[in-house]
C-alpha cells in the first residue's frame, strides 16, 4: 500500500523547507516535492538582504524581529553567512526623506534604532557613493545579509534529520478531490497521498492553486541580478533604492522596472540588482534592457563601479501581490489545502512565518496578527 503522509508540501524554497522542518520536529510525516529542486526558484537567486525598514506593519515587524533573533542563534551554531552589516536606503527626493523620518519613529517603537544620514555622514558610511545623487541615506544597523542557498539547505538538512522526504524534479500535474477534500496529488512521478497539502510554490503558487480550482492574488515576475568579481571592500552596508520605503504604487505595473539593490559578500564579490519584468513563470531569460538598466542605474550612484567585471547574470521567477500582503491560511473551498506565499523578501521573515504556519497546521491557531481584514479574504474558490 502506498505511503500516506501527514503533510505534502509543494515547493522546496526557504519557506517550504522551514515549514517542513517545523512539522517534522513536531513528529509528523512530511514530503516536499519541487519540479526543480531545493532552492530551484527565487530562494536560489536571491541577494540575501535582511531588511526591517520596509516592514512597518505590526504583523510584519513581529515576524521580521522574531526571524532576526532566530538567525542570530542559528548563525552561532551553524555558520551560514548571516552578518548584521547594517543597511542603507538611498534617499533620492524629499518625499523619501519624509517617509524615512516617519519610518524611523515607527522602528523606534520596537526598539530598533535607525538614523537619517545627510551628505557628509552618508559619504563616510559609503565612500563609493556619489552623494550629489542623493538627499541622504537612511541607515539601520540591525539589517544585514545572509547566504540564501546556505540558509535554505540548512533548513532542508534539519528537516531531513527528522525524516522529511525531499523529491526533486517532480512536477505537480493536478489534484484528485472528493467534495472539499484533496485525496491525492498527481505528479510526474505518479500520485502522492497526504492528509494535508501545503502550497509554498512562490512564483508558481497561483498555478498550484489553479490546479485545485482556487484563485489567489499571488503573481510573479522575473527578477534579474548579477555578480561581480571579488574586489577589496567597497561597500560597508547593504543598499536599496528609496522606492523601497514608499510601498506599492497604485495603478498598472510597468512591464520593466529598474530598482536598486546591492551588497558585498564576505568573499569580495558584489551582488547587484534589480530588474523586474513580466514573463512566464518558468522563464529564466535575461534581457538586454534589464541588464543595461541595472548597470546604468548603479553607475549613476556608484560611478567607480565602472571598473567592475560582471561574472554572471541570472534571472528567476519571484512572487508578489498587488497590495504587498501575503497569502497565509486555509482555502475556504477546500478543507485540506493551505497556501503560504507572497511574503515580500521571504528570507527576512521565513523562520517566524514557518513557525506560525506550523502552529496553524498542527493546532488550528491562526496566529498571524493584524493582517487586516484577514488573509482568508485572499483565498477564493473558483466555480
Amino acid at each position: 500500500m502506498a505511503l500516506k503522509y501527514d503533510f505534502a508540501i509543494i515547493g522546496a524554497g526557504v519557506l517550504g523547507c522551514a515549514i517542513a522542518y517545523q512539522l517534522a520536529a513536531a513528529g509528523r510525516t512530511v514530503v516536499v516535492v519541487d519540479k526543480e529542486g531545493i532552492a530551484g526558484g527565487a530562494s536560489g537567486g536571491n541577494l540575501g538582504q535582511i531588511s526591517l525598514v520596509d516592514r512597518t506593519e505590526p504583523w510584519h515587524m513581529e515576524l521580521a524581529l522574531e526571524s532576526l533573533r532566530e538567525y542570530k542563534t542559528l548563525e552561532e551554531k551553524y555558520k551560514f553567512g548571516f552578518r548584521q552589516t547594517g543597511g542603507c536606503v538611498l534617499l533620492s527626493n524629499d518625499a523619501q526623506v519624509s517617509r524615512a523620518e516617519s519610518v524611523k519613529s515607527i522602528l523606534g517603537e520596537y526598539g530598533v534604532s535607525s538614523e537619517l544620514l545627510r551628505k557628509k555622514k552618508a559619504q563616510a558610511m559609503e565612500p563609493m557613493l556619489d552623494v550629489q545623487r542623493v538627499k541622504g541615506l537612511y541607515y539601520c544597523a540591525e539589517e544585514g545579509m545572509l547566504e540564501p542557498l546556505q540558509v535554505t539547505f540548512l533548513f532542508q538538512e534539519m528537516a531531513s534529520r527528522y525524516g522529511v522526504q525531499f523529491r526533486s524534479g517532480e512536477a505537480l500535474l493536478g489534484f484528485d478531490m472528493t467534495g472539499g477534500v484533496i485525496e491525492k496529488a498527481r505528479t510526474t512521478a505518479g500520485t502522492l497521498a497526504a492528509d494535508c497539502f501545503i502550497n509554498c510554490a512562490g512564483g508558481w503558487a497561483g498555478d498550484v492553486a489553479n490546479l485545485a480550482g482556487e484563485a489567489i492574488p499571488v503573481c510573479h515576475h522575473r527578477g534579474t541580478a548579477m555578480v561581480s568579481q571579488a574586489v577589496p571592500r567597497l561597500l560597508r552596508t547593504t543598499l536599496v533604492g528609496g522606492g523601497f520605503l514608499m510601498g506599492n504604487a497604485a495603478g498598472p505595473r510597468p512591464s520593466l522596472h529598474i530598482g536598486t539593490a546591492l551588497c558585498q559578500q564576505e568573499n569580495g564579490t558584489i551582488l547587484m540588482a534589480q530588474a523586474t519584468e513580466e514573463s512566464p513563470a518558468d522563464s529564466r531569460a535575461v534581457s538586454v534592457a534589464g541588464i543595461t538598466g541595472i548597470g546604468a542605474n548603479l553607475l549613476a550612484y556608484f560611478p567607480g563601479f565602472k571598473q567592475l567585471d560582471v561574472l554572471r547574470v541570472w534571472a528567476v521567477s519571484t512572487a508578489f501581490s498587488a497590495d504587498g500582503n501575503p497569502v497565509f491560511g486555509k482555502h475556504q473551498g477546500l478543507d485540506n489545502l493551505f497556501t503560504f506565499a507572497g511574503f515580500k523578501g521571504a528570507f527576512t521573515t521565513a523562520p517566524a512565518v514557518a513557525r506560525k504556519a506550523a502552529t496553524l497546521l498542527l493546532y488550528g491557531n491562526n496566529n498571524l496578527p493584524d493582517l487586516a481584514p484577514g488573509p482568508e479574504r485572499k483565498i477564493n474558490h473558483v466555480d
